[in-house]
């Protein structure tokens, strides 16, 4: 299939009646990687620069939060909350955004275990945005979304007007819709580069993956989507994709076609859990560093980039195949893991 303009036109309408407020620099940019590209045995490697979204060192999470903020402000809150695992990136950007906006921002942050907490990298900035700070204990995602409704009922028994801008439906429809923007800007950076057929990567196996995917089917672009996952096995991540598309329907009011590119979610880069990091994503990081000058983060981009090596060295990949890969952000994560970069051997190859 070939993107159609009418197709896209159509789509930017409606993702334009959507409420945003502007927070990132937005387009980014779409960088070639010929050494990389080299190393993988493609036609060229491209890398959608989302780390460089700008606000709060960057991230995809501005793109989504220029929606949910956005909300947040309609319905008059005054407390924006956020929880995540400790060394978050969406919430480094929601104190960021909130700093921005004059608005307050509470953060409840899951610990690792007993692990120490270290002051540095998403979890400095967050203080250094202004934000409330609350460590909790939660088993998984679930129990904290729980502990966070919790406290926004307690919040607003208090007279406050709160409301959480991470893990609810809503902030994971958005951020699809967020990321359907993210597609069109890749297709046309493609297009101008005279390329009309790719394959995205992407570390996601939920509303970043759905986005680019739905809007990859809607324009008729000839992109496959591959989501290396960092957190749920495959099946739990296609049934997750598949119901953010029928939100995205839904809201859009647009038929999503179920054609190709098909789901493909491949969930053997985890590596030890959500949140941590694998020896597969630190030698990811040390090649992408050594020949690009490429600077990746162990929670998502390390793993993705773990990912696409993965596939060159299992044959998936063609000299004829043109990738774009996408850097969505959380590089203030790599200074946790100084000392596991510091260790291990000099990239080599695949």
């Amino acid at each position: 299939m070939t993107a159609n303009a009418n197709r896209i036109d159509e789509l930017q309408r409606r993702l334009d009646k959507i409420p945003r407020v502007l927070l990132g620099s937005l387009p980014t940019p779409l960088q070639e990687a010929p050494r990389l590209a080299d190393l993988l045995g493609v036609r060229r490697l491209f890398v959608k620069r989302d780390d460089l979204t700008g606000l709060g060192l960057g991230g995809n999470k501005v793109r989504t939060l220029e929606h949910t903020v956005a909300e947040a402000v309609a319905s008059g809150a005054d407390l924006l909350l956020g929880a995540a695992y400790v060394h978050s990136n969406h919430c480094r950007q929601l104190a960021a955004a909130g700093a921005k906006m004059g608005i307050e921002v509470r953060l409840l942050l899951r610990r690792s275990g007993d692990r120490p907490v270290s002051w540095q990298g998403n979890l400095l900035l967050d203080e250094l945005f202004g934000a409330g700070i609350e460590f909790v204990e939660a088993a998984d995602t679930f129990t904290l979304l729980e502990l966070a409704r919790g406290r926004v009922a307690e919040f607003e028994a208090s007279g406050r007007r709160p409301m959480l801008l991470t893990l609810t439906p809503a902030s994971k429809l958005l951020g699809a819709i967020a990321a359907m923007r993210t597609l069109l800007e890749i297709e046309g950076q493609l297009r101008a580069a005279g390329e009309v057929r790719s394959s995205i990567y992407v570390s996601s196996g939920g509303p970043t993956y759905a986005g680019l995917l739905s809007a990859a089917r809607l324009i008729g672009a000839d992109i496959q989507v591959r989501g290396i996952s960092h957190q749920f096995d495959t099946a739990i991540q296609v049934d997750i994709v598949t119901g953010l598309l029928a939100e995205i329907e839904s809201l859009l009011r647009l038929a999503v076609p179920p054609v190709a590119p098909d789901i493909e979610i491949d969930d053997r880069f985890i590596g030890p859990g959500y949140g941590l990091s694998s020896a597969a994503a630190f030698d990811a990081i040390r090649i992408a560093g050594a020949l690009d000058g490429l600077v990746l983060d162990p929670i998502y981009t390390g793993k993705a980039m773990a990912g696409l090596l993965g596939h060159a060295r299992e044959g998936r990949l063609t000299p004829d195949d043109v990738i774009a890969f996408h850097h969505t952000g959380g590089v203030p994560a790599l200074f946790t893991c100084a000392d596991q970069l510091r260790v291990g051997p000099s990239p080599t190859g695949v």
